[in-house]
């Protein structure tokens, strides 16, 4: 919930699709005036597209670090494990062709290009977490995580 409480106060709904238009309004205006039309449009759609996954990349990573810094330690256990199991999840439905396309070897969404990884969300929490002096003994917490992946495995059949 603190991701999307950053969201919201960096006002990012709005500031994405503002900035990806200016750069491909300018983007139109100059590649118009020295391109023919069809290179000029795929340059203008290539830039705003680009833009568009950059700008996501920086807000996405930005929210986390938001989320990660305003959370308690119990807090950051807890999102650490969700990311676990979503993970395990993952790895449990990468079984035939169509789902190991879609995800990695590592169990991360290979074609999530506008949000940082699963595995580098876990790595951050963990960082944060060593840095807090924050020990790490989550073998009790087994149970919890197979409840959570059970939840997430679930709700990816009712897809």
């Amino acid at each position: 919930m603190k991701h999307e409480i950053s969201h919201i106060l960096n006002n990012d709904n709005s500031i994405n699709p503002l900035i990806s238009s200016i750069c491909s309004l300018l983007t139109a205006i100059l590649s118009i005036s020295i391109m023919p039309i069809i290179p000029s449009w795929v340059a203008t759609l290539a830039v705003g597209n680009i833009t568009d996954l950059a700008i996501c990349q920086y807000m996405e990573g930005r929210a986390d670090e938001f989320a990660i810094q305003t959370s308690s330690n119990e807090e950051l256990k807890g999102g650490r494990r969700l990311l676990i199991a979503l993970t395990e999840a993952q790895a449990e439905m990468r079984q035939d062709f169509n789902s190991k396309l879609l995800i990695s070897p590592s169990c991360d969404l290979q074609f999530n290009f506008t949000h940082s990884s699963t595995s580098s969300r876990i790595a951050r929490i963990e960082k944060a977490l060593q840095t807090r002096k924050v020990v790490l003994n989550e073998n009790n917490k087994k149970k919890l995580i197979e409840r959570i992946k059970k939840l997430i495995s679930t709700w990816f059949k009712s897809l």
